[in-house]
């Protein structure tokens, strides 16, 4: 399970997301974070499994 849940808005400085998410992976474990365009599975229903991310 996640410990960590980076969020951000698309069109959003998505880039700068994506560098805070692979810093926080190098540093705890790319297992413990939830960033949605590597952790949701291809097929899976984005905002359901943004909710059930969330209520981890």
């Amino acid at each position: 399970m996640p410990d960590v849940f980076v969020n951000y808005r698309t069109g959003d400085e998505e880039s700068a997301a994506t560098m805070i998410a692979r810093k926080l992976a190098r540093r705890f474990g790319g297992e413990r974070i939830f960033f949605a365009g590597n952790s949701i599975e291809f097929g899976h229903r984005f905002p359901v499994e943004l909710v059930r991310a969330v209520e981890e």
